[in-house]
């Protein structure tokens, strides 16, 4: 989105707006899925030895 926000419409109110809005949002959003994650989610589950 900034790319097309800064160099294909170079509009610095979209740019703004949009690409460095969005970009917070997502941002955000991440963030507090992952903080809502137990910590067992986090872990990887173990590895079967090969005989």
């Amino acid at each position: 989105m900034h790319f097309i926000a800064a160099v294909v419409l170079p509009s610095r109110l979209l740019d703004v707006t949009l690409g460095w809005g969005l970009t917070t949002l997502c941002t955000l959003m991440v963030s507090a899925a992952v903080l809502k994650m137990d910590d067992g989610e986090w872990d990887l589950a173990p590895m079967a030895r090969r005989p």
